[in-house]
């Protein structure tokens, strides 16, 4: 049988006519589309991606992403790399399980869109008066009961960090951790959890960083912190 197939578009197990194939060889070339959008060339083949990865290296096509749009929403990357994943099984499985990450992506934009125009409207309908005029080019001064520190002054994040275990012992992570994390954050994320945790994992150096990083995957902030409790049961029966 003669193999047809578009360097760059197919998965690598359209390469081989007795390869089983599926929604997730279709998925993959929608996602390769979708980089061909962002990035304004072809992706690598999937067969120099698996070389390169097998060797050792970055894989081509994310390090493409990554070095021509940092200006992307990193969620929306991860459902790109998520669809452009070499092996089958580490892509999504259905079409729904796609729509399921993108209509979460979707919800986040509206959220953070509503969030801004209340707060644009409480600026502009409520001007506060007789407010003074900062020189933001000179250091504050402390207060008069407050000593003066030598230290430099830190700002304080803009945003909460959400809270994170106590630092536990050195990073192992063995296939049943890897296995909870995924169910424990697939009740908030959906079907995505499995490539989220499994990228995490490769980029952090310890627990704390791990569940620090997922955690930042879950918006509401009582599933969250929950996410975290169970994660964090996770490494203490270990």
């Amino acid at each position: 049988m003669t193999v047809v197939l578009t360097p760059g578009y197919a998965p690598i197990e359209q390469y081989a006519a007795e390869e089983q194939q599926g929604p997730y060889s279709d998925l993959y070339s929608v996602g390769a589309t979708i980089f061909r959008c962002l990035v304004g060339r072809h992706p690598p083949e999937s067969t120099a991606r698996i070389s390169a990865i097998y060797n050792g290296n970055e894989d081509p096509a994310l390090r493409q992403i990554k070095d021509s749009r940092n200006d992307l929403d990193p969620a929306f990357v991860s459902i790109v790399e998520w669809l452009m994943q070499p092996r089958a099984c580490e892509r999504p499985q259905s079409a729904m399980e796609v729509l399921t990450a993108l209509d979460r992506l979707d919800t986040q934009n509206l959220a953070q869109s509503a969030a801004t125009e209340l707060y644009r409207g409480s600026t502009v309908s409520e001007p506060v008066a007789d407010v003074p005029t900062l020189d933001l080019s000179q250091p504050a001064a402390p207060p008069a009961s407050a000593p003066v520190s030598s230290q430099p002054h830190i700002p304080a994040p803009s945003q909460p960090v959400p809270p994170v275990v106590a630092r536990l012992a050195q990073f192992t992570l063995s296939d049943g951790q890897l296995a909870k994390l995924i169910v424990f954050l697939a009740q908030s994320v959906g079907p995505i959890a499995k490539f989220l945790v499994k990228k995490a994992a490769k980029s952090t150096q310890d627990q704390d960083g791990l569940l620090l990083k997922l955690s930042l995957e879950v918006d509401n902030e009582s599933e969250r912190k929950q996410f975290l409790r169970d994660a964090a049961k996770v490494f203490r029966s270990s």
